[in-house]
């Protein structure tokens, strides 16, 4: 769950993701089996790096985090609401905005338009729960990509905690 208040209005596709320390020689192996699991939920449109090794850096050169970031419609739920009225994050949000799991067709509509209409006077609350059924937060693991088999999320992310970022994607300007 992730609420904010966008600074200036996006111009651009904006992307939510993670991003963590540079963890050393991650498992290449579980990497694949991650993106290919995303791949199969949302297609190829996501962004993933390993990031850079800091160590590796010329002074002064700034290193990319190990990222990875899909665009923001993979969310699960979205809600808008005016200051003040926002929902608590540690409530339910059960009966609260707009779910993907209330029908695809609908949800995309609603998203585009909150997009097309994206405001610096509203409130956004963000949900996605699509992979905890993969990720144990509470143990830091990954269960259920592979039938039987559970690997510490330490081995892909380093120690906890991950950041939860937003980027924008600006647009290339065309000649």
């Amino acid at each position: 769950r992730v609420q904010m208040r966008f600074k200036v209005v996006p111009k651009g596709q904006i992307f939510f993701g993670i991003e963590c320390p540079w963890v050393d020689t991650p498992s290449s192996h579980i990497g694949a089996v991650v993106k290919r699991a995303v791949s199969r939920a949302v297609g190829d449109d996501f962004y993933s790096s390993w990031g850079d090794n800091p160590e590796g850096l010329a002074p002064g050169q700034e290193a990319e985090p190990t990222t990875f970031a899909m665009p923001l419609w993979a969310m699960d739920q979205f809600h808008v609401a005016d200051p003040g009225q926002e929902p608590s994050l540690t409530g339910s949000l059960d009966d609260i905005g707009v779910r993907r799991t209330d029908g695809v067709a609908a949800y995309t509509r609603a998203m585009s338009a909150m997009l097309r209409e994206v405001s610096v006077d509203k409130i956004y609350t963000f949900a996605f729960w699509g992979p905890s059924r993969f990720v144990d937060v509470i143990n830091w693991q990954f269960r259920g990509l592979i039938p039987g088999l559970q690997c510490d999320f330490s081995k892909l992310t380093g120690d906890p905690p991950l950041h939860t970022v937003l980027y924008e994607l600006q647009a290339e300007s065309g000649s």
